[in-house]
């Protein structure tokens, strides 16, 4: 099966899940495309962010600044250097859905397309692929659609977040579900401890299961679940941070 990589970064969880899918074999990785992420309808995406900002308020806003840091993972390698390596052409695109990523993903003829970091992606671009394109997003779904690992599993009381590889349609996070894995969490001292060993761990165990599925494609689309509508999630707001942090002791001390 002839692949088609879409990332949305160079190094860190993007360059984790290359290389693991390069050295598996399990698919044939006929090219790789970096969006720089530019924002090429600046009136559309400032509209975008105040509605946001005022939803959440000004807590959230500088708080999603602070915390960024807690999901970044840190690779010495990066996807231009996997391509290299392993002799898999790389591009480079102003934005997903930028007509250069079209017709890149046109002429790469792929099979299946596979978004390693990316926002919205939209539909004349994950429909170009005969199989379509599926994403990986860091939390259980349908329970947390578009929502940050761990925090807002935290926000609901819950004791477990995992992964998902999915389908992409034209809803963030809400395609069919190929597979899904669900870990107990690991609490750390704080809130940042916690987020970042159970994200590492998700990142990692995802890079690994990522080929199984491909090497077995229609089987899982064949057992694929259609998801149900789901609870979709954002930055989290002052009072919401406020409930993260006590249920966190909460579970902690029950544990």
């Amino acid at each position: 099966m002839k692949v088609i990589v879409l990332a949305g970064s160079k190094t860190g969880v993007a360059a984790l899940h290359l290389k693991r899918l390069l050295e598996s074999g399990s698919a044939q990785v006929v090219a790789v495309v970096y969006s720089e992420g530019r924002t090429l309808n600046r009136r559309k995406f400032w509209i975008r962010k105040a509605k946001k900002a005022m939803r959440i308020g000004i807590f959230g806003v500088l708080n999603g600044f602070r915390i960024r840091k807690w999901f970044e993972y840190h690779t010495d390698y990066s996807i231009k250097d996997l391509c290299d390596e392993h002799g898999v052409s790389f591009y480079t695109t102003p934005s997903v859905n930028h007509s250069s990523t079209e017709k890149i993903f046109i002429d790469s003829r792929a099979d299946l397309g596979v978004s390693l970091g990316n926002g919205y992606i939209a539909t004349r671009i994950f429909t170009i692929p005969r199989l379509g394109m599926v994403n990986i997003h860091h939390e259980i779904l349908p329970d947390f659609q578009n929502a940050q690992s761990v925090l807002w599993a935290l926000f609901e009381g819950k004791k477990q977040t995992g992964f998902t590889i999915h389908r992409i349609n034209k809803q963030m996070d809400a395609g069919d579900i190929l597979y899904v894995r669900k870990n107990e969490m690991v609490f750390g001292k704080t809130l940042q401890d916690t987020v970042i060993m159970n994200v590492h761990n998700s990142y990692k165990q995802s890079a690994h299961k990522l080929p199984e599925v491909l090497a077995s494609f229609e089987t899982y689309c064949l057992e694929a679940q259609p998801q149900p509508p789901g609870k979709t999630y954002t930055t989290p707001g002052f009072f919401a941070w406020l409930r993260m942090q006590k249920n966190l002791r909460r579970l902690k001390k029950s544990q």
